[in-house]
């Protein structure tokens, strides 16, 4: 059984829920995902996910927070419109 929250897609194991990747080759859990059951999820079958997903088309991502680099920008280009006529 798969469980939904929150937008993602985790199977239970050993009390806690672990993310997992779908595609053809079958089910890979996602180190470093874990959580809780929240007390809003959907429980799922592998046909429910399959249909959900469109996972015949389009393999299962879960998806994973990228850090955001702030990064200085050097070739800023000045305004040309609203300066003040003479």
């Amino acid at each position: 059984m798969y469980i939904y929250q929150n937008g993602k897609l985790y199977i239970r194991e050993d009390g806690d829920l672990i993310g997992v990747d779908i595609d053809s080759n079958g089910v890979t859990k996602i180190k470093g995902t874990e959580t809780e059951l929240d007390p809003i999820h959907d429980v799922c079958t592998i046909y429910e996910v399959k249909c959900r997903f469109h996972l015949d088309d389009v393999p299962y991502v879960f998806p994973r927070e990228v850090g955001v680099v702030n990064e200085p920008v050097d070739n800023i280009k000045k305004p040309t419109r609203g300066r003040p006529r003479k």
